[in-house]
């Protein structure tokens, strides 16, 4: 008994050194000064922005970092209708080691000027930075949002969908060499008749077309 009461509090002192740890690494990620953060603005803002999108040729502005679209983009649900799917099954933490010194590591712009990625963080429009080594996060910083607030992903979001059709594509319920309109009747007696499922994944359709709704 003596045994099993000194291994539980054994177990107890690691896991509470674990959660230590755990702390000390999250406090070591930069976050955004108040001042800073878009998801403060004032009512009157927020219409504006509104407003700003609402005109049809503003609406592709969006896609480039500027005044208005740096509010967008972390509150996209005030600006267009959206919703949000619940996960499902058990979250995947991932365990923090962060690593200071990442923020001084530095590349050669095209000015030859050497640049460090704290200093590209600073002076690009950059929202939140986060670095990921071997299931760790190693380095991550914020500076116009909180780390619970939600980012517009635009095209990261492709990862996700590729990563499904994967998994389908594993399971034998799709073959990534059939034509696109081959599961999707409607694009039927298109130029979809053309491009595979794998060239439209690869984003080489080679289709001259335009991000706007037009006539398939």
């Amino acid at each position: 008994k003596k045994d099993i009461c000194i291994s539980l509090i054994i177990n107890q002192i690691t896991k509470k050194m674990k959660s230590l740890n755990q702390q000390s690494q999250e406090n070591n990620i930069i976050k955004a000064n108040a001042e800073n953060l878009k998801s403060n603005i004032p009512l009157n803002k927020t219409q504006e922005v509104s407003q700003f999108f609402n005109q049809p040729e503003n609406k592709v502005k969006m896609q480039f970092p500027n005044e208005m679209s740096s509010y967008a983009w972390i509150e996209q649900s005030k600006y267009y209708p959206t919703a949000q799917v619940p996960r499902s099954g058990q979250v995947s933490e991932l365990p923090y080691n962060v690593n200071a010194n990442i923020g001084e590591i530095q590349y050669k712009n095209k000015d030859d000027n050497m640049v460090s990625v704290n200093q590209h963080f600073d002076t690009k429009p950059i929202d939140a930075m986060v670095v990921v080594k071997n299931g760790e996060i190693v380095y991550e910083r914020y500076k116009t949002m909180k780390p619970d607030e939600k980012h517009l992903w635009y095209s990261v979001s492709k990862v996700t969908g590729a990563l499904m059709l994967a998994f389908l594509e594993y399971e034998q319920k799709v073959d990534v060499n059939n034509y696109v309109s081959f599961y999707l009747p409607e694009l039927k007696d298109s130029v979809w008749d053309t491009v595979k499922v794998e060239e439209a994944l690869d984003m080489a359709t080679g289709l001259n077309g335009t991000e706007h709704d037009e006539e398939i």
